[in-house]
């Protein structure tokens, strides 16, 4: 039964890096523990089960959401997701600024998962995101966790190289 709490999440690059901090110490490397979550959001102080939870609340000063969840669909089998959204950004019409939510850029996050030892599989593009917001799935493995990452690019597109923004980190054991 998923539960929905009130809280205060940290600002998006914080969430990140706690996420990452999880996953590194994640032990042994392939035992995913929502625990640790818990314990690094202060969860527990919050009222919310060890099985299943989901939060979600406006990134303070920005039109932007923010959403943490987890869940254990099955023993040993855990998935703690987080996703930031805008109601702009899957509109035709209009495009959503991701400057304020992308502190953490994607290179960053991915150099941080490949120095903790994850391999990296083939990037795809996100369907006809892709086209208009340079959306790409990328997936990385390491033992039991498979971490699936969305980014786009922070502004339209450029001639010149740009930093893309995590919009999703899927992270589950198999």
């Amino acid at each position: 039964m998923s539960e929905t709490i009130e809280t205060t999440l940290p600002r998006p690059e914080i969430v990140e890096k706690q996420i990452l901090k999880v996953l590194d110490e994640a032990k042994p490397p392939g035992k995913l523990a929502v625990e640790q979550l818990i314990k690094l959001f202060s969860l527990n102080d919050q009222g919310v089960a060890d099985d299943e939870m989901e939060l979600t609340e406006v990134v303070p000063g920005t039109d932007w959401t923010q959403s943490l969840s987890f869940s254990s669909p099955a023993p040993g089998k855990n998935v703690i997701e987080y996703w930031l959204d805008h109601h702009h950004l899957h509109s035709d019409a209009l495009s959503a600024d991701l400057t304020p939510i992308c502190s953490m850029n994607f290179g960053s996050y991915r150099s941080e998962l490949m120095a903790m030892g994850f391999e990296e599989g083939p990037s795809m593009p996100d369907g006809r995101e892709y086209e208009r917001h340079g959306a790409l799935s990328h997936t990385f493995t390491r033992s039991n966790v498979v971490v699936d990452i969305l980014s786009q690019r922070a502004v339209a597109p450029t001639d010149g190289p740009q930093d893309a923004c995590i919009l999703k980190i899927e992270i589950r054991s198999i």
